[in-house]
């Protein structure tokens, strides 16, 4: 009996409730489905009757639970909603089955209950069974109301809309449901099978394609079918930003490895963009077909283009999620593209860290060529492999050994100086995602807030080649969001402090001894400036650069310093806390000789 008000077999389930009626054990489940049955037979008071045996049992039941935990009372807190929306299904029916033409305002209660009903939803995260008896039950009352007010078309247009586009939206909504449960094959069935009306909004059209397609997207074997269904709709109907939209999903079932057409893909995303350049779904997807073809070829002619596109319109694709309302052209914010485009951060940083004109590939180069003797060979070759092996942490296995072929070159045509190895060691891509991030900070097309999450990532990349692209990133943080970065960055400085001192220390000792070299030098060539062992030392001078850990040092102090000067008080404030805390947190003496008796014993 249970299937069968799912399957929409009321004759039989009223049949089988006469036949086990004083047979049934009574019960929240026996007065659902009996309630069911007085309802679409239109019987008010034995509805009721049922509904208000069924609040009892359930209410019974709840006393009974445990006062902890929330598992027992899920399911019970799930039943109050079908009796709640089985009570206000009768007052939409009784609403409703007066056939005279009245005026709009005396169908208030419908209107208000049917408009209740899109916002009290179960969770996401409740089961497709409990979303399924709520959503075919509306769908039944959906009918009626269609079936009432079908004749009103002219008299009332508001009214003859009104069934259809709640009807329409949950079946999409339970469509989507399912996608989420991961059941894209029923995504498919209840779409297509589920409303069974030709009419439908616009709006509520365009979001039944878009779930079917994304529920085809999910099944490797209908990518076909699921592109056929793009192909044959016709666009006529649908605004601009809905088209771009339709052209985006092609462009996602053309790049799937079953279809692999990533020529098409591009000409789908193009055309997107021509139809709505504020599309921040279309931007994110074209970055990452044009990352994806980066990643397969790395060391192919197209790469660095591709990687600067794919740069280009990650940044766009953020820029446009986050933006506001009135400047991206949008009524309403689309929250999957804002998660996918902070979603998208890292992989920006990831790139970042690779990606540098000054990066971090030639900073190896220098090192292990002042390693070698200018005249080395060998030591070429060496600086080649330690290209490979640092550069093989970010591709492919098969792909980080693409670069040998350039070192043996190398190693056939190394000339004598540094500044010949340095030349032909220049890193395959130059600092384009560096570039488009730095165009984007300063143009501040960025806001700030999306890199809350990744402070401790920008903090790190200051001991890296990428030092001078992040500071940007950094100085707004702390002249916009000052608490969000005070802390973090303090503890980040405090930390360095001595390790840069000391780096500062050697630094100074070497330069000095360096100097040095090059006066001996001078006075053992009689002031020759092109002697071979002068020029030497010169370029182990030029060469000699601060050490990591001085960099980062500065470059924290520059902007805790830029925050200190934006926000005097607020900064002198914070610092107050911070004392504050680490005096009344001080460990007790009993607790500070526990600690000491517990290291001992481990020791």
């Amino acid at each position: 009996m249970d299937c069968l008000w799912r399957l929409h077999d009321w004759e039989t389930l009223s049949a089988m409730l006469a036949q086990s009626q004083g047979q049934m054990e009574p019960a929240v489940s026996s007065c659902l489905l009996s309630a069911y049955a007085a309802l679409r037979e239109v019987n008010q008071e034995a509805a009721n009757t049922h509904i208000d045996k069924g609040f009892q049992y359930a209410l019974a039941k709840w006393w009974q639970l445990p006062d902890t935990g929330s598992a027992p009372q899920l399911a019970l807190l799930q039943v109050f909603q079908q009796l709640v929306e089985l009570r206000e299904s009768g007052r939409v029916l009784t609403d409703v089955m007066n056939q005279q033409q009245r005026s709009d305002q005396q169908y208030s209660d419908t209107k208000d209950i049917l408009e209740t009903w899109r916002l009290r939803t179960p969770n996401e995260w409740d089961g497709l069974v409990h979303w399924q008896d709520v959503l075919l039950w509306r769908n039944h009352i959906y009918n009626v109301v269609i079936g009432a007010f079908n004749s009103m078309q002219e008299i009332a247009p508001h009214l003859h809309q009104m069934g259809y586009r709640d009807k329409a939206w949950s079946v999409n909504k339970l469509g989507h449901i399912a996608y989420k449960h991961g059941c894209p094959d029923v995504c498919i069935t209840v779409i297509n099978n589920m409303y069974g009306y030709n009419a439908m909004e616009v709006q509520e059209a365009f979001v039944k394609i878009k779930e079917q397609a994304r529920a085809y997207l999910a099944l490797p074997l209908d990518l076909r079918a699921g592109l056929n269904m793009l192909n044959t709709t016709n666009l006529d109907y649908f605004a601009a930003h809905h088209q771009a939209e339709i052209f985006r999903l092609k462009a996602l079932f053309m790049a799937e490895p079953g279809m692999n057409d990533l020529d098409g893909a591009s000409s789908a995303l193009s055309t997107a963009l021509c139809l709505w350049r504020q599309c921040p779904d279309a931007w994110l997807s074209w970055g990452q077909l044009c990352d994806a073809r980066y990643e397969a070829d790395p060391a192919g002619p197209a790469s660095q283009q591709l990687l600067q596109y794919a740069a280009h319109c990650y940044v766009q694709g953020i820029k446009l999620s986050t933006a506001p309302l009135a400047a991206s052209g949008m009524k309403a914010r689309n929250e999957e593209a804002l998660q996918a485009s902070i979603d998208l951060l890292p992989r920006l940083l990831h790139l970042l860290s690779f990606d540098d004109r000054d990066g971090a590939l030639l900073w190896w180069h220098k090192d292990s060529m002042l390693q070698t003797s200018t005249a080395g060979c060998a030591g070429a070759l060496h600086t080649s492999a330690w290209c490979v092996a640092k550069r093989s942490a970010a591709l492919p296995h098969t792909a980080a050994y693409s670069y040998l072929p350039s070192g043996l070159q190398l190693y056939r045509n190394c000339c004598d100086t540094p500044a010949r190895c340095a030349a032909l060691l220049t890193p395959c891509v130059a600092g384009v995602v560096g570039e488009e991030l730095a165009r984007a900070v300063e143009e501040r097309s960025l806001p700030p807030w999306v890199w809350f999450m990744w402070i401790p990532q920008l903090l790190t990349s200051l001991t890296r080649p990428e030092t001078h692209r992040v500071k940007p990133i950094l100085k707004q943080l702390a002249e916009l969001h000052p608490q969000s970065i005070y802390y973090s960055l303090r503890t980040f400085v405090l930390g360095l402090r001595e390790a840069a001192q000391r780096a500062l220390q050697e630094y100074s000792k070497h330069r000095a001894g360096l100097e040095a070299a090059i006066s001996a030098a001078l006075a053992a060539a009689a002031g020759d400036e092109q002697s071979e062992s002068v020029r030497n030392a010169r370029a182990m001078l030029a060469a000699l650069s601060p050490s990591a850990d001085t960099t980062a040092f500065d470059g924290g102090k520059e902007v805790m310093e830029r925050l200190r000067s934006q926000h005097p008080v607020l900064g002198s404030t914070m610092e107050g806390l911070l004392a504050e805390v680490g005096s009344k947190f001080v460990p007790r003496p009993l607790e500070r000789l526990l600690a000491v008796v517990t290291a001992l014993l481990h020791r």
